[in-house]
């Protein structure tokens, strides 16, 4: 019975077995992904492993100046993967590592097809990686037949790096073989050197020009040298020999030229907006130099407050800490020299300040001191007009003298203007005089009698404010209306209004300057 339940048992593992494969269950094993992480060294492509497979050893990464240690398990560089015994069951990142190379690498020089002389033997050599190389000169008297000497390239046909007798290069990561140049007699060679550039590479011209043959110059390429502008070439490194322009042209003569690239510190303009005062000359400044302080503008009317970065006059230039990077204009800052009120240089206050500043001679409109100031007078010239007065602001002065004029021409005494003319309001305005009350300074002659609107600003910036020891009163304008009638204003109510030319109200002189 026992022997019959075991051959039942293992039929039915026979018979499951086969169901599986005809069902298509076979395993497939599994692949997975290699990664290398060169750290900093030339890229590795990654693999496609299967399960339980070897990688294969790729080849060496490289790092200039840097020598390769080989694959790792982890970044840190501590667990090596063996490609003959460790199998990959996952995916999985191998790392390279790198020690810092202490290789020697020889210069050695060829003499390239020279047919006498010796190849020059450096005695420094071997240099290790990053070591300054300078490059010999012939000094072992290579000579070739029908060929003169023109120094030394990386590449026999002079398709690598051109190296001249007392340049200077680094040594890579190799050995570095300079092949002697040679160019046939009575032929010469344009080489360009960037002189102290920090980037890019000088111009190449592979031309061999022959005697009194025309030489265009060539341009700067993607030579530069930052704080510095390229501005042009000379046959000389410190620029004292001949200068030659990009594009410009010259015949060969009778021996190589080299052609150094000249460099400038760019220059600025730094221009000065007075705005209305004096001019003030532009400045050139280097780049990131200093501007020099300029003597200090006028403006007539104005006091000078200094430079400034804007019209607006918000951000002083500091001329000891601000530095110029590229053209730029300052602006000057101006002050009135009075304010409304203030005390004028006649010992009177203020009472206009034109807008716009000083022009036609004049910027402010001073009144005189109380103590001058007359009542009881009349305007004169009752039953004739005189003509030509104006209202406006800035026509008392002229409507002044065209009534002193008249007064002074006058021969019509009905109402008084012959004998009593220097009781007149224009007349005594005209002749009034007031000292500075200093011997060393002037005394002042230049008053008048206001117009209308000049009186109406009297009014409104000084009466109204209660200051200059006004009455409240009628005063008396320049201003004519007709034969009979003058302007006056109340300086009580501040209305203005005919006045007949024989009443008599005060007056008060005015200046402008």
């Amino acid at each position: 019975m026992l022997k019959k339940r075991n051959l039942i048992f293992l039929s039915l593992l026979i018979l499951g077995a086969l169901l599986i494969n005809g069902c298509g269950g076979v395993v497939v094993p599994s692949n997975y992904t290699v990664t290398f992480d060169s750290q900093g060294g030339s890229a590795i492509s990654s693999q496609t492993v299967v399960d339980d497979g070897l990688a294969t050893e790729p080849k060496d990464p490289t790092w200039e100046g840097y020598a390769f240690g080989g694959w790792y398990k982890e970044s840190g560089c501590i667990n090596s993967w063996d490609f003959v015994n460790d199998t990959v069951t996952a995916n999985v990142t191998l790392y390279a590592k790198w020690t810092t190379a202490n290789y020697s690498y020889t210069v050695i020089y060829n003499g390239n097809g020279s047919t006498g002389g010796t190849v020059p033997v450096d005695s420094s050599s071997p240099y290790e990686y990053g070591a300054t190389v300078t490059v010999l000169g012939n000094t072992g008297t290579l000579v070739k037949t029908g060929y003169t000497f023109d120094g030394w390239n990386t590449a026999a046909d002079g398709s690598g790096t051109f190296q001249a007798a007392g340049s200077t290069f680094n040594m890579g990561t190799a050995n570095v073989t300079l092949y002697a140049q040679w160019i046939v007699i009575g032929t010469y060679t344009v080489t360009y050197n960037g002189n102290g550039n920090m980037g890019g590479v000088a111009p190449t011209d592979t031309y061999l020009y022959q005697q009194g043959e025309s030489v265009t110059v060539l341009g700067a390429g993607n030579l530069f040298k930052p704080g510095y502008l390229f501005s042009g070439w000379n046959t000389a490194a410190d620029g004292s020999g001949t200068f030659q322009a990009a594009g410009s042209t010259f015949n060969m003569g009778t021996a190589n030229v080299t052609l150094y690239a000249q460099w400038t510190t760019p220059t600025y303009t730094v221009s000065f907006d007075s705005q209305g005062g004096s001019a003030v000359s532009s400045q050139a400044v280097v780049d990131g130099g200093l501007v020099t302080e300029p003597t200090v503008p006028m403006k007539t009317g104005y006091t000078f407050g200094g430079w400034y970065k804007e019209p607006e006059c918000t951000n002083a230039w500091n001329f000891n800490t601000d530095t110029v990077t590229s053209n730029v204009t300052l602006y000057a800052k101006w002050t009135p020299l009075y304010a409304l009120r203030d005390t004028g240089p006649a010992g009177g206050l203020i009472f206009y300040v034109k807008e716009g500043g000083y022009s036609d001679g004049w910027m402010y409109l001073e009144a005189a001191p109380a103590s001058t100031e007359w009542t009881d007078k009349e305007w004169g010239s009752y039953g004739t007009l005189i003509g030509g007065t104006e209202t406006g602001i800035g026509t008392g002065q002229s409507n002044t003298t065209k009534i002193v004029t008249w007064l002074n021409s006058n021969t019509d005494d009905t109402n008084g203007d012959v004998t009593e003319k220097t009781d007149r309001a224009a007349y005594l305005c005209n002749e009034l005089v007031v000292g500075s009350g200093w011997y060393f300074l002037p005394n002042f002659d230049d008053w008048f009698l206001p117009s209308k609107d000049e009186l109406n600003l009297m009014y409104e910036n000084l009466k109204v404010a209660e200051v200059g020891g006004f009455a409240t009163n009628l005063y008396w304008s320049s201003s004519e209306d007709d034969a009979y009638y003058a302007w006056v204003q109340s300086f009580v109510t501040g209305d203005q209004y005919y006045g007949v030319k024989y009443n008599t109200y005060r007056v008060r002189a005015v200046r402008a300057f």
